[in-house]
């Protein structure tokens, strides 16, 4: 497959990967089974991961748009712990949290 970008997308072009994403999920990857998705989402985020923002996640749940969807920004403090990164949640000094999230989950 010859796999040409747009000029508009030639190294040195401003926002140049956010284009390069945007321009295949409107071309190459369509069709996609996304839309097809009517099982129920529990999105669960946390307000201190750096990486997984609310607004991340938000924008990540409208390329689902016949999910059922809950979405829920979480605190360490809501949760019984000090302090949560992005990939925290499962070490055993957060323990605390697990069942408030099983619950937020089911």
């Amino acid at each position: 497959m010859d796999f040409r970008l747009p000029a508009r997308f030639a190294p040195g072009a401003g926002g140049r990967t956010r284009a390069i994403i945007l321009w295949e999920l409107a071309d190459r990857l369509k069709p996609n089974c996304c839309n097809d998705i009517r099982a129920p989402i529990a999105f669960c985020v946390f307000s201190a991961d750096p990486l997984t923002t609310a607004e991340s996640a938000q924008k990540l749940l409208t390329g689902m748009p016949n999910a059922r969807t809950e979405f829920h920004v979480l605190r360490p403090s809501d949760l019984g712990v000090r302090a949560l990164g992005h990939q925290n949640l499962f070490r055993r000094k957060n323990e605390a949290a697990w069942p408030k999230i099983w619950d937020a989950a089911i």
